[in-house]
């Protein structure tokens, strides 16, 4: 993969020659629509999409730090706002980010790559369309879907569809991708704006077939999903057909990841320390991950606090290893790992049929490959926990301790299973663990109608503990 740079620096060439251009050739035709690019090329609009679902996922407050803290994978001990669920919606990124970037020029590639009949483009558009409002959705309740981006349309107020119709929408969408890519081999672009698959419709297919997977999973108490979810096909096979995002470890902008904020010195100076919980299951049976998410403290133990804990800077806590937050890390939209946690899930619930010990064990070892542990201590964990066979929980919190370093996504996942048991911060402004983000500030002066309306249909108002449609 080209490095990032080079592709944006490309990418601002593109513009310049065309605004040159225009500006030279055509100076007299002021009334030109200057949002109308009839001469990029569809696929330009892609690579950023890429990005900013990257940086929008790993926004250090909600891609981190709130999420990680509720879960308990991190803490705090000053600046306390997330372990008392203190969600601030003025420093919520999430939404603006994917409202305002990606959904508006995926969009775009999808009406473009309609009309240059590139369906397998207009897949791809589709897939990351469909990612990024289960983003959303997951995290916030019903939103703007059907009416958003219809400014041509004269509509400026988007009405809130309902969760259910945007987790149908989603679904169809990505059962739509799978027809569109099947019998496909590459996507009809120079490969270097494919910064995930560069260019391979196959591993495109998996992933929205994957992502539907977890859709169909995360949705499966609330509807009969099993017919669905035994003829999914095909899915994530191996490590290989990861969908991740690699940043280039440049810090331009927001050009890396934004939790990289995590480094030593934020560690040192804000008192990020890991959480109790975490650190006691990885105490317990002894796991070879613990070296790789924690460092040891001073007595060379591995220690984690409680998220009611105030603490200093001088205290004896594990700190977290910088290495997951570093500038040359990846983010991860969906990997083969997370896809067998939930196959061996549906396996114990009866939703589909296989063998739950063996695909949990598979899952522990992909996971653990991925992180370069020895094979002998991959042999010796598993043998440990799979030994006397597995249930719900066993795999659950085997999935918890695995997505460490994915705050957001773990977090709309234990939001449905609320495995392992958690005891929220009693000094917390909720007596439970949150369950979504409270809607940004800017839409009750930009659609307040339409706000308030779908903060009606939630069971306490715009708080943190309303249940959306699929929690616990």
């Amino acid at each position: 993969m080209k490095n990032i740079i080079i592709k944006i620096t490309s990418i601002f060439l593109i513009f310049s020659i065309i605004i040159f251009t225009g500006c030279e050739d055509n100076f007299d035709e002021i009334n030109t629509n200057p949002s109308e690019f009839t001469e990029v090329p569809t696929h330009f609009f892609l690579p950023g999409s890429i990005l900013t679902i990257a940086n929008a996922e790993n926004h250090y407050y909600d891609g981190y730090l709130y999420p990680s803290t509720w879960i308990q994978y991190t803490t705090q001990g000053q600046s306390r706002d997330a372990t008392s669920y203190n969600y601030q919606d003025v420093r919520s990124r999430i939404w603006s980010t994917i409202y305002q970037g990606p959904l508006v020029d995926l969009d775009r590639i999808v009406v473009l790559a309609d009309q240059e009949n590139n369906l397998p483009l207009k897949a791809v558009a589709m897939t990351l369309k469909a990612y990024s409002y289960t983003l959303l959705v997951n995290t916030f309740g019903d939103l703007p879907y059907a009416e958003f981006n219809k400014v041509d349309q004269g509509i400026n107020q988007p009405i809130y569809d309902l969760q259910s119709e945007i987790f149908n929408n989603i679904l169809e969408n990505l059962r739509e991708v799978d027809t569109l890519l099947e019998g496909v081999s590459a996507i009809d672009i120079p490969l270097e704006y494919d910064l995930i698959y560069n260019g391979d419709a196959l591993k495109w297919r998996k992933f929205a077939n994957s992502l539907r997977f977890r859709l169909l999973i995360q949705l499966s108490e609330i509807r009969d999903v099993s017919s669905e979810l035994s003829s999914i096909a095909p899915v994530f096979e191996n490590a290989s057909d990861n969908a991740m995002y690699q940043f280039s470890g440049v810090n331009v902008g927001d050009i890396y990841p934004p939790s990289s904020a995590l480094g030593p010195d934020a560690t040192e100076g804000q008192v990020h320390r890991m959480a109790a919980p975490l650190i006691s299951r990885m105490n317990q049976t002894n796991d070879p991950r613990r070296s790789l998410y924690a460092v040891a403290n001073d007595d060379g133990q591995y220690l984690g606090a409680y998220t009611y804990e105030t603490f200093g800077l001088n205290n004896n806590y594990s700190k977290i290893n910088p290495q997951f937050f570093d500038r040359n890390g990846t983010a991860t939209f969906m990997d083969y790992s997370e896809l067998l946690f939930l196959k061996a899930e549906a396996v114990a619930r009866n939703l589909i049929v296989g063998d739950e010990v063996d695909i949990l064990k598979e899952a522990i070892i992909s996971h653990m490959q991925e992180l370069g542990i020895s094979q002998s201590e991959i042999d010796q964990y598993t043998n440990n926990i799979v030994s006397n066979g597995t249930n719900l929980e066993e795999i659950y919190t085997e999935k918890w301790v695995s997505m460490f370093g994915r705050g957001l996504q773990a977090w709309i996942d234990y939001k449905r299973t609320e495995i392992p048991t958690l005891i929220p911060n009693p000094d917390g402004l909720i007596n439970e663990i949150p369950k979504r983000f409270t809607y940004p500030l800017i839409e009750q002066s930009t659609n307040s109608i339409n706000k308030n309306q779908a903060i009606d249909r939630l069971e306490k108002g715009d708080v943190l503990d309303s249940s959306l449609i699929w929690t616990k």
